[in-house]
This record gives structure tokens, C-alpha cells and sequence, in this order.
């Protein structure tokens, strides 16, 4: 998986915390960190989060996708700040992005959404909108597949439609950058 593709899961698993409980989004980011870390395989360089406390079946130090040892990636840093900075993000522009996936989601309100449908648009849209060096194709189809992934088995559409709007209607906002 790649560095951004893994952060991007990271947040989405922050902000429903955050979405869910109802806690601080640092107390949330916080206990993320505190039972997960980023691990990548020396055999075929998977990246991938791990459980500090695995439960799963997979030997400690094995990779869920061939099986091979792992280790602490260098890019493990690199993937917390991508993901910090959606996080933190989605939380100072909050209000501006729920107002935007709103004003583009028509016949729905944010709160009837799924709230992984919800996390993803607010991150997507916090990209498209806030970071000028993420193409907004990219930023897209990684909501998407985001969606796909974590969400019911039409949140790929629901999200695509509503991201196209918001692409093709909204001015990007001059805003933190990544790097």
C-alpha cells in the first residue's frame, strides 16, 4: 500500500473514532497511535498498519498479505504527518466542509449519511478544496476506493457523485499544504 493511500485510512479510522465517540480528535488520534503502528514487510514491501496488541491469527511480525517478516518502515513518519495533517485539517475546516457536502448532496443531510460515507467526503473534500499539490483526480480516487472499502456496497457511487460536484463547482482555498 502506499504512503498517502495508508494515511488517508489512518485518518478515515481517526475522524470515525472522533464522529463516533464523540471524545477530543487528539484523544482519539492518540489512542490510535498508542495500539497501532505502521509496519512494512522486508520480503515484498508491503505497507500496512499493525496492532500493537494483535489479536489476528498472523505471527507478530508477519505480513497479512504474503506472510513475511516486518519491520518499522522509514516512511512510517512520513505516513503520520500526511495523516495528521487530514485530521487536523478536517477539524479547523469542519464546518465549511460539512456546509459544502451539503450543498452538493442532494436529498441527503450529513447526519443521515453513513458515517464512514461522511469521513470520506470530509477528507476528500478537505483535499480537493485545501491541498493544491494533490491532484484532485487523485484525492477522487482515493475517496472512492476508500469508500469501496470501508463502506456499504453502493458507497463508491454516493461518494463519486458527490465529489464530482464538489470538483467541478467549488474554488480551491488557498490553505496548509502537506509538505
Amino acid at each position: 500500500m502506499r504512503k498517502r493511500t495508508l494515511a488517508r485510512e489512518i485518518a478515515l479510522k481517526v475522524l470515525y473514532a472522533w464522529d463516533i465517540s464523540k471524545e477530543p480528535l487528539e484523544e482519539c488520534r492518540e489512542k490510535f497511535w498508542h495500539n497501532s503502528n505502521v509496519e512494512e514487510c522486508n520480503d515484498c514491501g508491503y505497507l500496512f498498519v499493525g496492532q500493537l496488541r494483535d489479536t489476528s491469527d498472523r505471527p507478530a511480525g508477519a505480513c497479512p498479505k504474503c506472510g513475511g517478516r516486518t519491520s518499522p518502515p522509514e516512511a512510517g513518519e512520513a505516513v503520520e504527518k500526511f495523516s495528521d495533517f487530514l485530521v487536523f485539517g478536517v477539524e479547523a475546516n469542519k464546518e465549511e466542509l460539512d456546509r459544502t457536502i451539503a450543498r452538493h448532496a442532494t436529498n441527503w443531510t450529513l447526519d443521515r449519511m453513513a458515517t464512514i460515507d461522511r469521513n470520506v467526503l470530509r477528507i476528500t473534500s478537505f483535499e480537493l478544496l485545501y491541498a493544491a499539490e494533490i491532484p484532485p483526480k487523485v484525492a477522487i480516487n482515493e475517496g472512492i476506493e476508500m469508500a469501496k472499502k470501508y463502506g456499504d456496497k453502493d458507497s463508491g457511487k454516493f461518494v463519486n457523485g458527490i465529489l464530482d460536484k464538489i470538483n467541478k463547482t467549488e474554488k480551491r482555498k488557498t490553505g496548509p499544504t502537506s509538505e
